[in-house]
């Protein structure tokens, strides 16, 4: 839904990193332990909208920012 969310016209600011939605995804890891997961959220959020992505681990997420858009240039 983040596209209807971009539509109405204010900045989004995603917020998932090491959330608990995330824990149940990759089987019950601790938060600390959630970085990669946060990764992959990152890297899907930024390929579908525009928005500010508070993280913990800055560096991993730049790294899946980066990868993500080589990625996304290598299909054009």
């Amino acid at each position: 839904a983040l596209p209807r969310l971009q539509a109405l016209g204010c900045p989004l600011v995603i917020g998932a990193s090491r959330k608990g939605f995330l824990g149940a995804v990759v089987a019950g890891r601790a938060p600390q332990d959630r970085d990669a997961a946060t990764a992959a959220v990152t890297a899907l959020v930024a390929a579908v909208v525009p928005a500010l992505i508070r993280v913990h681990d800055p560096a991993s997420q730049r790294d899946a920012l980066a990868v993500g858009n080589a990625l996304r240039g290598a299909q054009r």
